[in-house]
């Protein structure tokens, strides 16, 4: 048997910020309707998080109806935190033979790699709707820790941060 098929997928438009963008929320959307169309994903093993609704154009032929849903970030709970949560609650709940996947689109960057030796010299962090920032991973067999920077303490070139970026422990392969 191939296994579960378990996603995350994240559409951050950052509303009311400087750095405003308008399709992440409209592509996690599609990217939900074509793993779940074309790639076998169930509805119900696909967390979509955004951070504002999609506005879908009329000659978009979506497959399948499904509402969002939202997370809504508190003092103490982040959307950073809901992220790792999500991510480590699909690693634990993994056997062999499952496939999870990652979808992040919104705003992230890089920085130099002080702590951590990797080929490029860099390492990359996303940045959330809320301020908050995820800056770190390390997986080894059944250990995962997971590093979340608090909103006001990351870098200047996500919305509406002042401060230079923390130093980062976590490597990330994404393309854009």
């Amino acid at each position: 048997m191939g296994g579960q098929k378990k996603a995350l997928i994240v559409g951050f438009n950052y509303p009311d910020t400087r750095m405003h963008l308008k399709s992440p929320a409209n592509s996690a959307t599609r990217f939900k309707d074509c793993l779940m169309t074309y790639n076998g994903f169930l509805s119900d093993d696909i967390t979509l998080m955004l951070d504002e609704k999609p506005v879908l154009s009329c000659n978009y032929p979506t497959m399948h109806q499904f509402t969002p849903s939202y997370f809504q970030a508190t003092a103490t709970s982040t959307y950073a935190s809901f992220i790792c949560t999500k991510l480590y609650e699909m690693i634990q709940n993994s056997s062999a033979g499952d496939t999870f996947l990652f979808y992040f689109n919104g705003h992230g960057g890089c920085t130099l790699a002080t702590d951590f030796n990797n080929n490029s010299g860099f390492v990359e962090y996303i940045c959330c709707s809320d301020g908050s920032i995820v800056t770190g991973v390390v997986l080894a067999g059944n250990h995962s820790a997971w590093s979340i920077t608090s909103p006001n303490s990351w870098c200047s070139h996500c919305p509406c941060m002042p401060l230079p970026p923390p130093p980062l422990t976590w490597s990330l392969c994404y393309s854009s």
